[in-house]
């Protein structure tokens, strides 16, 4: 998108997050961007802006004061969310945790069992009985702990 050489400002799909170190840089940054939306024929909706937030979600992730971590509302889809029937929603749930692996050390070792239930020539549905339950559900559940008690990471 047109934002991209701009400092400051993140762009993914059509949403844009501006952050700098000073108030006099926001401002700036702001007349800036404004200006470019303008020239091409972008609108902003104010309904979706949040000005001096210390706490805002964003991408899956909530950024609080300089900090980084998991959305607590992606968090809770994966906690509460039904057994997985399906090498789709096997997918799915791998997509919602793997979207967390920066954050957690040595996730693809740890979802190799969930990953292993979608390749080729598994079953689908999905079964779940078995030997390969109990360690596929210990594996889940570890990382839904990694996620639930996850600290902020703190950006520097």
């Amino acid at each position: 998108m047109l934002v991209r050489e701009m400092d400051y400002v993140v762009d993914c799909v059509d949403d844009l997050s501006v952050h700098t170190p000073t108030w006099e840089d926001l401002v700036s940054t702001l007349r800036e961007l404004f200006r470019l939306l303008q020239r091409v024929n972008f609108t902003i909706r104010p309904t979706k802006c949040v000005l001096r937030a210390r706490t805002i979600d964003f991408l899956n992730h909530r950024l609080k004061e300089g900090a980084i971590g998991p959305n607590d509302e992606s968090v809770e889809k994966v906690r509460t969310g039904p057994r997985s029937k399906s090498k789709k929603e096997v997918r799915i749930l791998l997509g919602l945790t793997g979207y967390y692996e920066e954050f957690i050390s040595k996730y693809a070792a740890i979802s190799a069992p969930l990953s292993d239930l979608v390749h080729k020539g598994q079953p689908n549905p999905v079964t779940w009985d078995g030997a390969r339950n109990d360690e596929i559900f210990s594996h889940f559940f570890f990382v839904l702990e990694i996620l639930t008690c996850m600290i902020f990471i703190f950006i520097v």
